[in-house]
């Protein structure tokens, strides 16, 4: 279906009205939409969809964790992202995983719909955002602020979120308790987060899991 358009995103309601978003801008495509990372995933490889709309924090991995297993895969495709809230570095994150286009929640109508047209085009729509940081290379400087999160490190910080402690964290993933405490301290030295209870609440606000997830410990 490589003259579809895919629509990724956390709940029904930010799904319709992305839908409703690109069915107003004309934009005469069949429209597929999927309510997590794996799933996203999933369906661009096997689609092949023409525009894809991801929200950034997606249940099971993040927009950046897919586009890392799409370039992965050889596969470079068009992507808009949407969050709400959304910093300079994420930003930056995100347009160096890829992304072409961001909308975020002081974007007008017209202006996420002229995105989204114009990276469908082909188009890569830079935010005002983060020029400044392109044009003085604070990006190239300061790297490790702008490398985003694995995998693995993804599914550490969901757990976290979740409310597990790293015991619980290691027999889930398989993996040592300490090599749970090296993915938090990366986690923590990327997102600027000093301790665990810090990367729980950042998982919480920042859409890595929803409120009915979080475990009562």
């Amino acid at each position: 279906m490589k003259n579809s358009i895919l629509i990724a995103t956390k709940d029904r309601l930010t799904s319709d009205t992305l839908k409703e978003l690109i069915c107003n801008g004309k934009i005469n495509n069949s429209i597929m939409i999927v309510h997590n990372g794996d799933e996203a995933l999933n369906t661009i490889i096997a689609d092949r969809p023409r525009l894809i709309l991801l929200e950034a924090f997606l249940p099971v991995l993040s927009t950046i964790a897919i586009m890392e297993e799409l370039h992965k895969n050889n596969l470079y495709p068009r992507v808009v992202c949407f969050c709400v809230e959304i910093d300079e570095v994420l930003c930056m994150k995100l347009f160096k995983a890829g992304v072409s286009g961001l909308i975020d929640g002081n974007s007008s109508w017209d202006e996420a719909r002229k995105i989204c047209k114009q990276v469908e085009s082909g188009k890569v729509m830079i935010p005002d955002l983060i020029k400044e940081s392109i044009e003085s290379f604070d990006f190239e400087n300061h790297p490790e602020k702008y490398t985003p999160l694995s995998r693995r490190q993804n599914e550490v910080l969901h757990l976290a979120g979740e409310g597990y402690s790293n015991i619980q964290i290691s027999d889930k993933l398989n993996i040592s308790r300490k090599t749970v405490e090296k993915h938090k301290g990366v986690i923590r030295n990327k997102m600027g987060l000093n301790s665990s209870t810090e990367i729980a609440v950042f998982a919480i606000t920042h859409g890595f899991v929803g409120v009915k997830e979080v475990r009562c410990s």
